[in-house]
Protein backbone atom coordinates (compact mmCIF):
# COMPACT_ATOMS: atom_id res chain seq x y z
CA UNK A 1 0.00 0.00 0.00
CA UNK A 2 1.38 3.41 -0.90
CA UNK A 3 1.82 6.14 1.68
CA UNK A 4 -0.92 8.32 0.13
CA UNK A 5 -3.33 5.37 0.26
CA UNK A 6 -2.47 4.85 3.95
CA UNK A 7 -3.28 8.50 4.64
CA UNK A 8 -6.67 8.30 2.83
CA UNK A 9 -7.77 5.07 4.58
CA UNK A 10 -8.62 6.67 7.97
CA UNK A 11 -10.61 9.39 6.19
CA UNK A 12 -12.59 6.77 4.24
CA UNK A 13 -13.27 4.76 7.42
CA UNK A 14 -14.35 7.92 9.23
CA UNK A 15 -16.78 8.72 6.36
CA UNK A 16 -18.24 5.18 6.53
CA UNK A 17 -18.68 5.38 10.31
CA UNK A 18 -20.33 8.81 9.96
CA UNK A 19 -22.80 7.38 7.38
CA UNK A 20 -23.68 4.43 9.63
CA UNK A 21 -24.20 6.70 12.63
CA UNK A 22 -26.31 9.10 10.58
CA UNK A 23 -28.48 6.17 9.48
CA UNK A 24 -28.98 5.25 13.14
CA UNK A 25 -29.91 8.85 13.93
CA UNK A 26 -26.67 9.65 15.73
CA UNK A 27 -24.06 12.25 14.90
CA UNK A 28 -20.35 11.40 14.96
CA UNK A 29 -19.68 13.64 17.97
CA UNK A 30 -22.41 11.97 20.08
CA UNK A 31 -20.92 8.54 19.33
CA UNK A 32 -17.58 9.57 20.87
CA UNK A 33 -19.10 11.39 23.85
CA UNK A 34 -19.16 14.93 22.49
CA UNK A 35 -22.15 17.17 21.89
CA UNK A 36 -24.61 15.74 19.38
CA UNK A 37 -24.31 17.14 15.92
CA UNK A 38 -27.45 17.58 13.87
CA UNK A 39 -28.18 14.78 11.45
CA UNK A 40 -29.21 15.88 8.01
CA UNK A 41 -31.12 13.09 6.25
CA UNK A 42 -30.04 12.20 2.77
CA UNK A 43 -32.64 10.44 0.65
CA UNK A 44 -35.87 8.94 1.95
CA UNK A 45 -36.38 8.06 5.59
CA UNK A 46 -39.01 5.35 5.76
CA UNK A 47 -41.28 3.58 3.36
CA UNK A 48 -42.18 5.19 0.07
CA UNK A 49 -45.69 5.99 -1.07
CA UNK A 50 -48.23 3.19 -0.84
CA UNK A 51 -48.33 1.10 -3.99
CA UNK A 52 -51.51 1.13 -6.05
CA UNK A 53 -54.09 -1.50 -5.01
CA UNK A 54 -54.08 -4.71 -7.05
CA UNK A 55 -57.12 -5.35 -9.26
CA UNK A 56 -58.48 -8.76 -10.23
CA UNK A 57 -61.50 -9.64 -12.37
CA UNK A 58 -63.79 -12.54 -11.42
CA UNK A 59 -65.95 -14.46 -13.93
CA UNK A 60 -69.59 -13.45 -14.36
CA UNK A 61 -72.62 -15.43 -15.47
CA UNK A 62 -76.27 -14.82 -16.14
CA UNK A 63 -79.35 -15.93 -18.06
CA UNK A 64 -80.01 -14.43 -21.46
CA UNK A 65 -83.82 -14.14 -21.22
CA UNK A 66 -86.34 -14.32 -24.07
CA UNK A 67 -86.07 -10.72 -25.32
CA UNK A 68 -84.49 -7.38 -24.61
CA UNK A 69 -81.18 -6.83 -22.93
CA UNK A 70 -79.98 -7.98 -19.52
CA UNK A 71 -76.84 -6.88 -17.76
CA UNK A 72 -74.41 -9.50 -16.46
CA UNK A 73 -71.79 -8.14 -14.12
CA UNK A 74 -68.14 -9.14 -13.84
CA UNK A 75 -66.90 -8.54 -10.28
CA UNK A 76 -63.75 -6.51 -9.81
CA UNK A 77 -61.85 -6.83 -6.52
CA UNK A 78 -59.21 -4.51 -5.13
CA UNK A 79 -56.55 -5.61 -2.64
CA UNK A 80 -56.91 -2.34 -0.69
CA UNK A 81 -59.17 0.72 -0.74
CA UNK A 82 -58.50 3.23 -3.49
CA UNK A 83 -56.56 6.28 -2.22
CA UNK A 84 -57.94 8.46 -5.04
CA UNK A 85 -60.34 8.04 -7.94
CA UNK A 86 -59.15 5.87 -10.82
CA UNK A 87 -60.51 3.79 -13.67
CA UNK A 88 -60.05 0.61 -15.67
CA UNK A 89 -60.68 0.12 -19.38
CA UNK A 90 -61.87 -3.24 -20.71
CA UNK A 91 -62.54 -5.05 -24.00
CA UNK A 92 -65.16 -7.73 -24.69
CA UNK A 93 -63.74 -10.65 -26.68
CA UNK A 94 -66.14 -12.94 -28.59
CA UNK A 95 -65.91 -16.66 -27.90
CA UNK A 96 -68.79 -19.07 -28.42
CA UNK A 97 -70.98 -16.01 -27.66
CA UNK A 98 -71.00 -13.70 -30.70
CA UNK A 99 -70.99 -9.90 -30.65
CA UNK A 100 -74.30 -8.47 -31.92
CA UNK A 101 -76.09 -11.82 -31.65
CA UNK A 102 -75.48 -12.78 -28.01
CA UNK A 103 -74.03 -9.61 -26.44
CA UNK A 104 -73.67 -5.90 -27.21
CA UNK A 105 -70.67 -3.64 -27.18
CA UNK A 106 -66.91 -3.78 -27.57
CA UNK A 107 -65.90 -2.70 -24.10
CA UNK A 108 -65.82 0.39 -21.96
CA UNK A 109 -64.46 2.04 -18.85
CA UNK A 110 -65.36 1.54 -15.19
CA UNK A 111 -64.80 4.40 -12.74
CA UNK A 112 -63.27 3.45 -9.39
CA UNK A 113 -63.92 5.85 -6.52
CA UNK A 114 -61.62 6.66 -3.59
CA UNK A 115 -62.21 4.22 -0.71
CA UNK A 116 -63.72 1.57 -2.99
CA UNK A 117 -62.62 -2.10 -2.73
CA UNK A 118 -65.14 -3.66 -5.17
CA UNK A 119 -66.69 -2.72 -8.48
CA UNK A 120 -68.78 -4.34 -11.19
CA UNK A 121 -68.15 -4.28 -14.90
CA UNK A 122 -71.40 -4.41 -16.98
CA UNK A 123 -71.86 -6.70 -19.99
CA UNK A 124 -75.11 -6.34 -21.99
CA UNK A 125 -76.51 -9.74 -22.97
CA UNK A 126 -79.16 -10.02 -25.71
CA UNK A 127 -82.20 -12.17 -25.03
CA UNK A 128 -83.88 -14.37 -27.66
CA UNK A 129 -86.11 -17.43 -28.01
CA UNK A 130 -83.68 -19.46 -30.08
CA UNK A 131 -82.53 -22.78 -28.69
CA UNK A 132 -78.76 -22.51 -28.58
CA UNK A 133 -75.91 -24.08 -26.71
CA UNK A 134 -76.75 -24.39 -23.04
CA UNK A 135 -73.85 -22.06 -22.20
CA UNK A 136 -72.00 -19.56 -24.34
CA UNK A 137 -68.91 -17.64 -23.29
CA UNK A 138 -67.17 -14.40 -24.08
CA UNK A 139 -63.93 -13.02 -22.72
CA UNK A 140 -63.29 -9.85 -20.77
CA UNK A 141 -59.83 -8.28 -20.96
CA UNK A 142 -58.75 -5.43 -18.66
CA UNK A 143 -56.50 -3.30 -20.86
CA UNK A 144 -55.58 -0.04 -19.09
CA UNK A 145 -55.91 1.39 -15.63
CA UNK A 146 -55.14 4.41 -13.50
CA UNK A 147 -54.72 4.22 -9.73
CA UNK A 148 -54.60 0.40 -9.69
CA UNK A 149 -52.28 -2.39 -10.79
CA UNK A 150 -54.02 -5.05 -12.89
CA UNK A 151 -53.04 -8.48 -11.55
CA UNK A 152 -55.55 -10.72 -13.30
CA UNK A 153 -56.42 -9.07 -16.60
CA UNK A 154 -58.59 -11.79 -18.17
CA UNK A 155 -61.96 -13.07 -17.12
CA UNK A 156 -65.08 -14.45 -18.77
CA UNK A 157 -68.84 -14.17 -18.91
CA UNK A 158 -71.01 -17.26 -19.22
CA UNK A 159 -74.42 -16.72 -20.85
CA UNK A 160 -76.90 -19.41 -19.86
CA UNK A 161 -79.52 -20.20 -22.51
CA UNK A 162 -82.87 -20.43 -20.73
CA UNK A 163 -85.05 -21.31 -23.77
Amino acid sequence: MTSSARRRLPQALLAIVACVLATLGLGLASAVGGPASPVVPTGTTGPGPDPDPELTARPGKGREGDRGTRVVRVKLRLSAPMAADGDVTYKLVPGSAKRGKDFKGRGGKVRLRAGQTKAKLPVKVRGDRRHERKRERLGVKLTKSSGVTIVRSRSSVTIIDDD
